[in-house]
């Protein structure tokens, strides 16, 4: 995910989730991720979203041994 990519995906904060009971016929329950669009967030592209997050929130070694 490039810059551009993830700025128009921002530009779709904040998100919110949504839990639907099981319905007749179906097994479990349904949690889908609704943008401030009412979209839904498809799960690739949260997936990708948290790489990028996490990357940035890592601790990175040489931060480590400093504040070891």
């Amino acid at each position: 995910m490039d810059e551009k990519e993830f700025k128009a995906l921002q530009a779709t904060m904040p998100w919110r989730h949504v839990v639907l009971p099981p319905q007749r016929g179906m097994i479990g329950t349904q949690i889908k991720v609704i943008n401030k669009h009412g979209q839904e967030v498809d799960i690739i592209t949260m997936c990708r979203f948290l790489e990028i997050i996490t990357t940035k929130l890592a601790v990175k070694p040489a931060e480590e041994k400093a504040n070891a």
